[in-house]
C-alpha cells in the first residue's frame, strides 16, 4: 500500500439507521432492523420537486448491511409530518361491498396491461417499417438514380428518421446494404429488430394470444430467417407478401 497508494481506496463503514419492525415469528415480535428510505423527485414548471413520502425498505436480519428486496427484505409504511392541515381527498371509495372483494376474472394485472400496450406499439412499428422498406426497395431496384421519381427524397428522409441510413449520402451499393441490414439484422434498427421485440413481448402474453396469433408471429420470424441469403429482389417480394 505504501508503494502503490493510488491503487487502493478506503471507505468508512456506514452504519444504517434502524427502526422497529414487527416480526410475527419472533417471540419478542418487535425488533430493530436496518432501514433505508428512498424518496422521489418529479419535474415541475418550477424545477424538480421532492414528493412527500417515499419507500422505506427493511433488512432481513439485525446484522445485515445490505437492504434489498431481492434478498428477502420487506417494506414499511412511510409517514410524513405536516406543518398544516392535510387534504383528505382520495380516489378510493369510502365503502367496500362483497362484490369488490371477489375477483371476477376479467381484471388484468398491471404487467399484462403493459405487455398488451407494447404488443400493440411494436405491431404498429413493424407494419410501418415494413411498408417503408418495401417502397424503398421496390423503387431502388426498378428505378435508376437519374430516373427516380420526386417522392424519393421523402422516402430518404423517413429512412434517416428511422436511423436506417445515416445523414450523409450513400452509394447505390451502400444503400442496398443498409436496407438489407434493416430487414435481416436484429442488431440494426429496422424490421428484424422490431420483430424481435414484438416476439419477446408475445412470450409474456402466451395465455392471452390465440393460436392464429402465434402462427402468424412464427411465420414472420421464419420468413425473415430463411431469407438472410436472398438477393434484394427476393427481400422486396417477401415484404410485399408479408404485408398483404
Amino acid at each position: 500500500m505504501r508503494a502503490r497508494p493510488n491503487d487502493y481506496v478506503a471507505q468508512e463503514m456506514v452504519r444504517l439507521s434502524q427502526a422497529p419492525v414487527w416480526d410475527r415469528q419472533h417471540p419478542r415480535r418487535l425488533l430493530a432492523r436496518a432501514t433505508q428510505l428512498r424518496v422521489y423527485a418529479c419535474a415541475s414548471p418550477n424545477g424538480y420537486v421532492v414528493m412527500p413520502g417515499g419507500l422505506t425498505r427493511v433488512a432481513t436480519g439485525p446484522d445485515i448491511r445490505v437492504v434489498s428486496m431481492q434478498r428477502g427484505g420487506s417494506s414499511k409504511d412511510t409517514w410524513v409530518l405536516s406543518v398544516g392541515p392535510v387534504s383528505g381527498f382520495s380516489l378510493l371509495r369510502r365503502e367496500i361491498g362483497p362484490q369488490d372483494l371477489v375477483r371476477s376474472g376479467a381484471n388484468l394485472s398491471s404487467r399484462v396491461v403493459e405487455n398488451l400496450f407494447w404488443f400493440g406499439r411494436y405491431s404498429e412499428r413493424c407494419e410501418d417499417i415494413a411498408r417503408l422498406l418495401r417502397v424503398a426497395l421496390v423503387r431502388l431496384i426498378h428505378d435508376t438514380p437519374s430516373e427516380r421519381d420526386p417522392g424519393w427524397p421523402g422516402i430518404g428522409g423517413l429512412l434517416k428518421s428511422a436511423e436506417i441510413i445515416p445523414e450523409d449520402k450513400l452509394t447505390e451499393a451502400e444503400l442496398v446494404r443498409a436496407l438489407r441490414a434493416a430487414i435481416l439484422d436484429e442488431a440494426s434498427p429496422g424490421l428484424a429488430h422490431d420483430l424481435g421485440l414484438l416476439f419477446g413481448v408475445a412470450r409474456q402474453l402466451r395465455e392471452r394470444l390465440s393460436l392464429d396469433n402465434w402462427m402468424t408471429l412464427n411465420h414472420m420470424m421464419e420468413r425473415i430467417a430463411h431469407r438472410k441469403d436472398r438477393p434484394p429482389v427476393a427481400l422486396a417480394t417477401c415484404l410485399a407478401t408479408s404485408i398483404a
